[in-house]
């Protein structure tokens, strides 16, 4: 029969052990992306046709939660979308966009490209 100490002991060692569980479940999880880069790329390409004003992009890149920003001397965007499917805890896959305007600052084209990082 166990001590009441032995007892106190044990229900620490247990919750130790299923907090670091979770957290460890939690470390992995965060990742491991949701988003499918060809699915976002086809929504992005659908939804930003040739012609697109800069404003058009713009608006668009902000609705989705896409992290982007322009450089008005090349007349490029540049967006990128972190973690996406396919990444995990040694691997991180991100889809990065480039987006050449002409002068009047309409879309002329869109570059997408996967981007691996890890050890």
């Amino acid at each position: 029969m166990l001590t009441p100490s032995r007892k106190r002991l044990a229900l620490g060692v247990l919750c130790i052990f299923l907090v670091s569980i979770v957290f460890v479940n939690q470390y992995l999880n965060r990742w491991t992306g949701n988003v499918d880069p060809g699915t976002l790329e086809s929504e992005i390409r659908d939804g930003l046709p040739v012609g697109s004003s800069i404003s058009t992009v713009d608006k668009f890149l902000i609705s989705r939660g896409i992290e982007h920003g322009f450089q008005s001397s090349t007349n490029t965007g540049y967006a990128v979308v972190r973690q996406v499917k396919g990444s995990n805890a040694l691997i991180r896959e991100d889809l990065d966009f480039k987006f050449k305007f002409d002068n009047a600052q309409k879309l002329t084209s869109i570059e997408a490209k996967k981007v691996l990082t890890g050890p």
